[in-house]
């Protein structure tokens, strides 16, 4: 009987690409989740109050991202805010009735500290601007569109299925 001989470097060739693709992923992943937080920062940013008077840009200036963060199954990356009173203006809080000493230049309240003269705040609900949750809720709607089309691209440019 005589032998078959079969060219394999076809399949050999298409395991290289799929070891070296597979290789790439996770940097392809972190990448992408790095763009979608810088989207959801910049959103985040523009979403957050300042002062009536155009001051307090402190707030705004000062919401960062972490690296991408790998807790087992799950791949992280965090959106955060550092100043103490962050959390209350996302959320809300209850204004406490007090004085605040201080005085007032034309529309605007001068806070200053040891003046006889001021305001008093009257206990109420303050509601939170929910900046970075609107931001995030907008961005994760649009993720997955966004995930496509940057994976076509990764694929093609890995030159799998060539």
């Amino acid at each position: 009987m005589g032998g078959m001989k079969v060219d394999i470097s076809g399949f050999e060739e298409m395991r290289k690409q799929w070891e070296n693709t597979r290789g790439n992923f996770d940097d392809f992943l972190r990448g992408f989740l790095i763009k979608e937080a810088l989207r959801v920062l910049a959103k985040t940013k523009k979403l957050t109050p300042t002062t009536s008077n155009g001051m307090g840009g402190v707030l705004r200036s000062s919401w960062q991202i972490s690296n991408v963060v790998i807790r087992g199954s799950e791949i992280l990356v965090y959106i955060y805010n550092p100043m103490k009173y962050a959390s209350y203006v996302e959320y809300g809080h209850v204004q406490n009735r007090r004085w605040v000493p201080g005085h007032w230049d034309g529309g605007v309240f001068i806070y200053e500290p040891g003046a006889k003269t001021g305001m008093m705040l009257s206990e109420k609900w303050i509601p939170g601007a929910k900046m970075c949750t609107i931001a995030l809720q907008e961005i994760e709607e649009r993720m997955p569109a966004h995930f496509n089309a940057e994976f076509k691209k990764w694929v093609k440019s890995m030159g799998v299925g060539k």
